[in-house]
Parts: C-alpha cells; structure tokens; sequence
C-alpha cells in the first residue's frame, strides 16, 4: 500500500514545475519590454508540456504551474504555445518599458475544456503567477542562459 501511494505521489509531481517560487522580474533597460510566459495548474493535459516560442525559435517547455520572463525589443513579436494537439499564436506590438503577461490555461464549457493561451490583464496574471515556479530559459545547451 505504500508503494502505491508514494508512486501516486511522485507521478503528480512529475506533472508540475519544480524551482523558486514567483517573484517580480528585473525590470527591463529602458529599450525593452518585459514578457511574463506561464501555464497555470491545468487539469486536462496536465501531464504534458507547453512549448513556447517566440519568432519561430523555441524558447522552452513548461509544466502547470510554471513561468519565466524575458526582455524583447520593442516592435512586433509573435508568440506561440503547443500543446499535445493544440498550437496558438499571438501576434503582439511590444512597447518599450510596458509589460505583458502570455498564459496557457483552460476555459471550461458544460461539456468540455479547451486549451487557451491568452494575453492576460496585470491584476489577474498576477493572481495566476503567484501559484507558479520559475523556470530558467535554457540556451542549445541546456545551460541557462542570462535574461538580462
């Protein structure tokens, strides 16, 4: 009985991201626009990741209730999640010193949940972000790399 139940454990582990609680960005040089990604504790394909992209290139993946950050010029960037069969892109206008926050969670129908990834207002991301965990953007190398 305990081996079930610390396999249990460990497999619903397995679907969240591990690493340092929420906490504000560096603000960005005054060039830049700060970008908050993140995927809130969704159920429905929790166990599986959302990648991100950010002009075509991968960025990263991340679990429920995972985020990062990153400081993009200003001007037009596309931004797109996927998901086992879902894929989503979000063409968005960056403005200098300003920002934005992209997530990935479910609206919920009577018979159904749908994926989303969404441009999110600051009060409510913040509110979503305060259940997630850092995750460092990794270079080709797996090793993180510096997000000014």
């Amino acid at each position: 009985m305990r081996f079930i139940i610390v396999i249990l454990i460990l497999l619903s582990a397995g679907c969240s991201t591990i690493g340092e609680p929420f906490s504000l960005a560096v603000p960005p040089k005054e060039d830049k626009a700060l970008v908050y990604l993140f995927r809130d504790n969704i159920s429905q394909g929790g166990a599986s990741r959302s990648h991100f992209k950010i002009d075509g290139d991968p960025i990263m993946s991340i679990w429920n209730s995972g985020y990062t950050w990153v400081h993009l010029t200003e001007g037009i960037h596309t931004f797109e999640s996927s998901a086992i069969n879902d894929t989503f892109t979000i063409p968005l206008v960056l403005e200098k010193g300003k920002t934005y926050y992209l997530g990935v969670n479910q609206d919920r129908y009577s018979y159904f949940v749908a994926n989303v990834f969404k441009q999110y207002e600051e009060k409510e991301a913040l509110e979503i972000l305060k259940g997630c965990n850092y995750v460092v953007i990794p270079n080709k190398a797996n090793k993180p790399i510096k997000q000014d």
